[in-house]
């Protein structure tokens, strides 16, 4: 994923649609110019270069509670990160983020070499290896910066962790979320103690998850405002429910508008 470092002001739909035709020449334009440049260019197997990417989530593990939130404390553990390699660390990584504020993005600094090659191939698995335990010691370090490992337990939170999940279980679930940062946790109290969660999220209209949530970067609330201002409506996405003895599929409340 593309990302612009530059923490500047985003146009949203209603903005720039009165200049939607002048960017669509200007893609074309610069598609065609970049084509004709390129098109005659042959490339080896041998140098073509391939890489991969892994999303992690960061949970909050609160053993005396038996439960598990989502820790929406992604941007802390990137800038964490930052401080690290600015002060001379080195990491065969880079960490991105991603839409959510639970959410990193990692990928390998340097691309892997000829897909052809099986060493290259197999240098992957040695590679994502070496990157989960690096991030298991920024995540360590940001631990003991914020004095989670100490008194942690004092505050009934047991630990931050991250975890490779391909999604999050309890994601929209109500008081799902939180941080260990107090002014965000405190955001998403709020938020979930509205009557309508709707209330909290004017740039989305979310039943169930807070956008503040989302991570900080204008880009992606950017985006979601965007989506709304140019559809008019919500996004409505109804996926499968994967269903057992506990699923009740006939009540229906105000937290939980649909059954299941």
């Amino acid at each position: 994923m593309g990302f612009l470092t530059v923490l500047g002001y985003v146009m949203t739909f209603n903005e720039y649609k009165a200049h939607i035709n002048c960017y669509k020449k200007a893609g074309l334009l610069q598609f065609a110019n970049l084509f004709k440049k390129y098109k005659d260019i042959k490339i080896s197997k041998e140098n073509l270069h391939w890489g991969e990417e892994i999303e992690y989530h960061l949970y909050s593990f609160r053993e005396e509670e038996d439960l598990v939130l989502i820790s929406c404390d992604a941007p802390a553990v990137l800038k964490k990160y930052s401080d690290l390699t600015e002060a001379g660390e080195n990491f065969d990584f880079k960490m991105l983020p991603e839409y959510g504020s639970w959410m990193l993005e990692a990928t390998p600094l340097i691309p892997y070499g000829a897909y052809n090659d099986p060493e290259n191939l197999l240098c992957c698995a040695k590679s994502i290896k070496l990157r989960r335990s690096q991030l298991e010691k920024i995540l360590n370090d940001y631990k003991k910066e914020t004095a989670l490992g100490t008194d942690h337990l004092d505050k009934g939170q047991d630990n931050l962790y991250v975890l490779s999940t391909a999604a999050v279980p309890n994601m929209g679930a109500k008081n799902s979320m939180t941080s260990f940062d107090e002014t965000d946790k405190a955001r998403y109290e709020e938020a979930y103690a509205l009557e309508r969660l709707e209330d909290a999220n004017p740039n989305c209209w979310s039943q169930f998850v807070p956008e503040s949530s989302a991570n900080p970067h204008p880009r992606f609330l950017g985006i979601t405002k965007s989506i709304l201002e140019r559809r008019d409506k919500k996004v409505k996405i109804t996926v499968p429910l994967y269903k057992d003895e506990k699923t009740d599929m006939e009540e229906v409340t105000e937290e939980e508008p649909y059954a299941g």
